[in-house]
């Protein structure tokens, strides 16, 4: 599961991306960037790739909104690429 969640940071906001794993509700990738653009959500979700072994990886759905952070060619590619089904909610809510 996906989401962004926004924190003051020195007087500024700044942007966390957060994917969890729907079972063990860890957190498996995390990126704080000062923008809403993909880079941020892309960076949380290599993350994610990276700390799984590819042989667990099988099966793995991804759940988020329909925000254009995963939306964007990059992001849909990230999973595309290492096999995770995309599934998104109609309505801009988390899931």
């Amino acid at each position: 599961m996906s989401d962004i969640t926004y924190i003051r940071v020195k007087g500024e906001f700044a942007y966390l991306s957060l994917i969890t794993d729907a079972y063990s509700h860890k957190i498996v990738g995390h990126c704080l960037h000062r923008t809403l653009e993909s880079e941020g959500t892309i960076m949380a979700l290599q993350m994610a790739i990276d700390a799984t072994p590819e042989n667990k990886r099988i099966g793995l759905i991804h759940h988020s909104d329909r925000g254009s952070q995963y939306c964007c060619n990059d992001y849909v590619k990230l999973l595309k690429n290492n096999h995770i089904r995309i599934c998104m909610r109609r309505e801009r809510r988390p899931v």
